[in-house]
């Protein structure tokens, strides 16, 4: 006999108050889904879907949306972290399927087991920080495997993560994940939390072997006392913490002073081709005539005729497609042309300009002439390979993004007050000001 339990459904969908169940066209299944929602599972496993989910507040995601599986992901996981931002990776598809499992089996007066083969983002990742809080709240006991095997990393460190676990199907780190809730309440020391990593430099084969040989009343597993950041592994440290911030950031919540009184991003200009030269000739001859050909498609645009976007004539992005719309005319400045840092220990010729820059943040303030030689500190702004020690360097020229490694914040030693000029980008006072707090 045909087994009367499968049914053909969007899980997510299926839990959802009146959608996804009721069909004329599939009565018998929808019959099954509703049967199946009210029987009490106690027992869940799976190996959810990763792809990046959608959360209920983003309009432009073309994935569906849940919105009461959301707005349980946003009031557990979400509200409850200190990250700041970037919670969209708390909406992904693997991420709800554990919010899902645990709504069914917390629902239960007996509790229940989810036990799961998942990404292993949540392990360490800063903006996870709320959906480790919870589940240490919600569960009695924990069990993280960690497979490792995430190929998002690069050099060492990538040598080190491993095989990927599921082969070339996979490039993101796998863990397998247990959460066991009872009848009795949690207590207020929160799970019994046990982890276990794989170990360094091993293939896929030698992993999967090692999982096949394990057991979960295996003596090998390392007992977690999360601290009250919600960190499991790589805890921050509070002496760190206490530090004085280097700059002041919106997302973070306030805080000491920070040492900086203005920090900025390096020069992104979304068409580095045309506005680096090592030649300030060559340079020179380029921007004209890159300029030029923008001016004669703003003049085709305005008789109606076809606009030429030919990429290797020009790099038209989001940024100028606006200007062009409005019929906006380029000049060519002479206080434009400066000296860059575009790599470590490699100048370049630099057009520095409002417009001809995707972004200059505040990078103006700070170099407001051709002749300003601010000294600043450009260090990474976010290190991908844990244990590496950041990249930082020294330099007194408009720094590019991507200086280092990574991209890079800048910390000047002095900003000058901006004042708009009659050309239309920003001009300085020669006069600086100091940019580390408390210096004249």
């Amino acid at each position: 006999e045909p087994f009367p339990g499968i049914v053909l459904a969007d899980t997510f969908q299926s839990t959802e108050p009146g959608e996804g169940r009721a069909t004329a066209m599939f009565p018998r299944n929808s019959e099954r889904i509703e049967r199946q929602l009210g029987l009490d599972i106690r027992v869940i496993l799976g190996n959810p879907p990763w792809s990046t989910g959608q959360s209920s507040h983003n309009d432009d995601n073309q994935n569906l949306s849940y919105p009461t599986l959301d707005t349980a992901i946003s009031k557990k996981y979400v509200e409850t972290s200190t990250a700041g931002s970037k919670y969209q990776a708390v909406y992904d598809s693997y991420v709800r399927g554990i919010r899902w499992a645990s709504e069914r089996v917390l629902g239960n007066r007996g509790g229940g087991i989810v036990a799961y083969v998942t990404n292993g983002g949540f392990i360490d990742s800063k903006v996870f920080d709320g959906f480790r809080k919870t589940l240490a709240r919600e569960f009695h006991a924990i069990r993280v495997y960690n497979l490792r095997g995430n190929q998002r990393t690069s050099g060492e460190q990538s040598r080190r993560e491993g095989g990927k676990v599921f082969g070339s199907g996979s490039r993101a780190g796998v863990a397998i994940l247990l959460l066991v809730k009872t009848a009795a309440p949690v207590p207020e020391s929160g799970a019994d939390i046990r982890y276990r990593d794989i170990g360094d430099y091993l293939t896929q084969d030698q992993k999967l072997a090692r999982v096949a040989a394990s057991n979960i009343g295996d003596s090998e597993w390392e007992t977690i006392n999360p601290n009250k950041h919600g960190d499991w592994i790589h805890q921050r440290s509070e002496r760190f913490i206490a530090s004085r911030p280097l700059a002041a950031i919106r997302s973070q919540p306030a805080g000491a002073a920070p040492l900086f009184a203005l920090a900025s991003n390096g020069l992104s200009t979304g068409r580095d081709a045309w506005v680096f030269n090592s030649s300030d000739t060559a340079l020179k001859e380029r921007v004209p005539r890159m300029v030029a050909f923008y001016n004669d498609q703003v003049e085709a645009a305005a008789l109606g005729h076809e606009v030429d976007r030919d990429p290797a004539r020009f790099s038209w992005d989001l940024t100028m497609e606006p200007l062009l719309n409005r019929g906006v005319r380029l000049i060519v400045h002479e206080a434009g042309h400066r000296t860059a840092a575009y790599r470590p220990f490699f100048k370049q010729r630099l057009y520095f300009d409002q417009r001809l820059n995707s972004s200059r943040y505040q990078l103006p303030r700070i170099f407001p002439s051709a002749e300003t030689r601010t000294p600043v500190i450009v260090a990474e702004s976010r290190l991908r390979a844990p244990g590496r020690a950041p990249s930082i360097l020294a330099v007194n020229v408009v720094p590019d993004l991507h200086l280092g490694p990574d991209a890079v914040h800048v910390f000047p030693r002095y900003v000058y007050a901006a004042q708009p000029s009659s050309l239309g980008a920003e001009q300085g006072e020669l006069t600086p000001r100091g940019a580390i707090a408390g210096a004249p």
